[in-house]
């Protein structure tokens, strides 16, 4: 799959939360069917970060990456209470 993003907005992600658009590729995505537009997953990046994922599919291919996040508190909470 094809993850794309704007530069532009890889810069300020990485200025407001230090994660580059870049470094999600290790987070899973799941739930192909859908019938919104955007979508947010938890997951662990390549280094062990817990993220925060917004992200859009443009194609059956491509995911367009909105921003990418470290994971607050409460929203890790969640994500370890998940079996």
């Amino acid at each position: 799959m094809k993850i794309t993003y704007d530069p532009t907005k890889n810069n300020i992600n990485w200025q407001k939360h230090k994660v580059f658009l870049t470094e999600i590729e290790g987070v899973t995505i799941e739930d192909r069917d859908h019938s919104e537009e955007r979508f947010v997953t938890l997951g662990q990046d390549g280094l062990g970060r817990l993220l925060v994922v917004a992200y859009h599919y443009r194609s059956e291919d491509e995911i367009r990456v909105i921003s990418a996040r470290l994971a607050q508190p409460h929203e890790r909470r969640i994500y370890e209470a998940t079996p």
